[in-house]
This record gives structure tokens, sequence and C-alpha cells, in this order.
């Protein structure tokens, strides 16, 4: 079975597979492992790179694919599939790649408003400064600061 690593959590290390996986993954003659991280209370899946139906995932995106409603409703239709838990590995692995080409298609066609945040950051911090300077003043009137203390 071939190993998947699409983001090493460091450069140079590549996670494997523990004894009690290769077992899962021998008796299960080739199908997919469902594996539980309790601590994050999340499942997970080890299939071999090799099969085909996850070749979508693993390959890099070249951006030429078009977006239509086509693929937007059968989006909708597997995230509904999704909510209701009865959704295939198959259709959640084209659900991935749905994902990907329409989150590509709508960064290309509406970018994330950076400008905007900046300002309601910069309109926070004033508020901020504003609040904590309105703060030390009524501090200062009733006696809990020197008036040495305000600039």
């Amino acid at each position: 079975m071939a190993q998947i690593c699409r983001r090493p959590y460091n450069g140079d290390m590549t996670p494997t597979i523990s004894p009690e996986q290769r077992r899962a993954l021998d008796e299960g003659n080739g199908q997919p492992i469902f594996v539980v991280d309790p601590e994050r209370q999340e499942r997970f899946v080890l299939i071999a790179a090799s099969d085909a139906r996850i070749h979508g995932l693993l390959r890099e995106s070249t951006g030429s694919g078009r977006w239509s409603e086509e693929k937007e409703a059968r989006r909708r239709e597997l995230i509904d599939k999704d909510i209701a838990g009865v959704i295939t590995l198959e259709q959640a692995a084209e659900l991935a790649i749905l994902n990907r080409e329409g989150n590509e298609h709508y960064d290309k066609i509406a970018p994330r408003p950076m400008d905007g945040a900046r300002r309601l950051h910069q309109e926070l911090l004033k508020k901020r400064g504003a609040d904590i300077l309105e703060s030390c003043h009524a501090r200062r009137e009733r006696g809990e600061l020197p008036t040495t203390y305000l600039y």
C-alpha cells in the first residue's frame, strides 16, 4: 500500500501506518479503512494512493476546469448527502474535488476583500485605544490614577 502525505506536518516527516492499521488494511482486502482520532473526535480514511477513486484528489489543480451550474448543483446534492450521513466514499471524493474547484473559481472571480478587513481592523484598534483612554480618564476622576499617568 502506498502512503499519502499531501502536507507533511514538518518538511522532512512522512507519517507511517501503525501495525494495527496495517492489519486492518490487510484484512480489508483493499477497501478503505476508517480510523478515529479520539482527541479530535474525527474520522479519517486510510486508502491506497493507487486507488482510482482518489486520483482527482491527489492531482494538482491546473485551474483549467470550468465551473458550471451543473457542477454547483452536483456539489449541493453531495453536500446534502454528506449532511444526511448517506454519502459514499466515491461521492465524498467527488465532493472534495468539486469543493476545491469551486473555491478556486470563486477566488478568481471574487477575491476575498482584504482591504475591507484591514479598514475594520484599524477602526477596531482606534476604538480600543479610545476606550482605554476613556477608562483612564474615568479612573483618574475617581482618584484611582495620578494625573501624571495621563499624557
